[in-house]
């Protein structure tokens, strides 16, 4: 009897942890991360935030058309960005790095970015860096 418990409770405990390893314990999980500076990073996670860090500017981008689509081709340009976290030593936002998406047909936004957390410290913000994001709240 102890030993038919003993591989009952093992099996419970597999299953647990093999539960939560499948997911995110603590917040959004991780979907996507990259340079985006020659000293910087981004990080997207599934909540809609993306979060710049590292020392320096950040590179400058541009504005593509896709499908009558107008987008950044920052890594992250056709994402569902909600909110954006630029952390202290990021010294520069570069041009077109958060532009968009829009429909160019009807000038309709597509941005989803509501929210915008800047650091002290930051010198310049590129041309267009947040052109057609017209839900930007905070």
């Amino acid at each position: 009897m102890k030993l038919w418990k003993t591989l009952l409770g093992t099996a419970f405990l597999l299953c647990l942890l093999t539960t939560l390893s499948a997911s995110p314990v603590f917040g959004a999980e991780i979907v996507d991360t990259g340079p985006c500076g020659d000293d910087l990073t981004y990080t997207l996670d599934s909540d809609g935030l993306l979060t710049i860090s590292g020392t320096g500017p950040m590179w400058d981008y541009e504005r593509s058309t896709v499908n009558y689509y107008l987008y950044s081709t920052a890594p992250w340009g056709k994402s569902s960005i909600t909110s954006l976290q630029i952390d202290p030593g990021v010294s520069a936002i570069g041009q077109y790095a958060f532009f968009g998406p829009a429909d160019i047909d009807r000038y309709a936004t597509k941005s989803t970015l509501s929210s915008v957390s800047l650091p002290e410290g930051l010198l310049s913000i590129g041309d267009f860096a947040f052109g057609y994001c017209d839900k930007l709240t905070s």
